[in-house]
């Protein structure tokens, strides 16, 4: 039997009262200072932590292989020395006089490398004092550029362009009309040399000259060898040549430009090659450098396999020319072939010719046959 619970009462029940929310509204305004106006707390977690870098990594070096080729290039000028005489005296003077000079053998001239700018200007003076032959190798900065002037009239004075380009800042070395040799005709472009001085890259920006609008292009030099107008001789121009002079038209010991002979040689003599019948500036003379051009690229194949075998070039197609004349070659060959046979005939037969000559006289066919039948007969 279970015992009855005395004194059993309900939970209470909790009753929840919100409080009021913290206002200022019945405040009084505070006034703040200037400096809590900037300043503005922030909250630790929105806060950042400060980050220390330490100084203690070493620095990477990088390098760059590409680097050289956005560099600016730079030839030293150097000397080209002809070994005749006593030119290894002068060799040996350069380098007791001028220590650090470099000499070698390059195509059949001795080389010499200054080692200043100024030490150069003295072994030239010392190079004329002996007599020396020498070629002068400018550097890079003192070879000019030359550019090609299109679009005026080839009326224009050269003159002109000059002082327009001088008045722009541009330093000329040289002005020439470009020309025609075969037409014998001066076309309407100037090739201008212009010295590596101030900003001379800016010739290509101009786009008029003496009051007319132009075009300016690099000069496409031709896939030839120079010739040089003092000595005769090749890769090297005239304005640096120190050798002894030799006329490509006479052969004598002045420059070509200074020669008494103004009209076309009937027999020319070579200088170089001593045959007669062409200038040293033909190209069919054996002396005349030839310079190789690119080798022919194949597609699909290896080098190993291109070098292996022989390839011929591909030929461009010819198109064949009809010509007005009505006897081919093979018409000439059948007529020979018939002539032959009638000089045989003639030699078997020699009345025929006298046979020939009456049936010129005969009136009909006929007599002409009986003619020649006579004839036959009768031989």
């Amino acid at each position: 039997m279970k015992t009855p619970i005395m004194n059993w009462r309900p939970p209470a029940v909790l009753k929840w009262t919100p409080r009021p929310l913290r206002t200022t509204m019945n405040r009084p305004p505070v006034e703040e200072t200037p400096d809590e106006l900037e300043f503005q707390m922030v909250s630790a977690r929105k806060a950042a932590k400060t980050t220390i870098i330490e100084d203690t990594a070493l620095p990477i070096e990088t390098g760059n292989k590409y680097l050289p080729l956005a560099e600016n290039k730079s030839y030293p000028a150097s000397i080209s020395l002809k070994p005749q005489g006593d030119h290894k005296a002068i060799i040996k003077e350069i380098a007791e006089k001028f220590p650090g000079t470099e000499n070698r053998w390059i195509y059949d001239y001795v080389n010499i490398k200054p080692p200043s700018e100024e030490s150069i200007l003295q072994i030239l003076a010392l190079l004329n004092e002996r007599k020396a032959e020498y070629l002068l190798n400018e550097s890079y900065d003192e070879r000019p550029i030359k550019v090609v002037i299109k679009d005026l009239s080839d009326e224009t004075d050269p003159q002109e362009i000059v002082d327009d380009l001088t008045s722009k800042g541009y330093a000329i070395n040289r002005i020439t009309q470009m020309k025609n040799y075969r037409l014998k005709k001066l076309l309407p472009m100037f090739l201008v040399e212009i010295k590596k001085k101030g900003k001379y890259l800016n010739i290509y920006n101009e786009k008029s000259i003496c009051y007319f609008r132009v075009k300016i292009e690099t000069y496409r030099k031709k896939a030839k060898a120079t010739i040089c107008y003092n000595c005769s001789g090749f890769y090297h121009a005239a304005r640096n040549c120190h050798l002894k002079p030799k006329c490509i038209k006479c052969g004598g010991e002045h420059p070509t430009r200074e020669c008494s002979i103004k009209d076309k040689i009937a027999e020319p003599k070579c200088v170089n090659c001593g045959e007669s019948g062409h200038l040293a500036a033909w190209k069919g003379c054996k002396s005349y450098p030839i310079i190789k051009k690119p080798s022919y690229r194949q597609n699909g194949k290896s080098y190993a396999q291109a070098a292996s075998e022989k390839v011929e070039l591909p030929t461009k197609k010819k198109t064949e020319e009809k010509s007005d004349d009505p006897f081919d070659l093979e018409d000439i060959k059948d007529s020979m072939k018939a002539i032959k046979e009638v000089k045989m005939l003639l030699d078997e037969f020699p009345t025929l010719l006298e046979a020939a000559r009456l049936s010129k006289t005969a009136k009909t066919r006929t007599e002409k046959v009986l003619i020649v039948l006579n004839a036959l007969v009768g031989a």
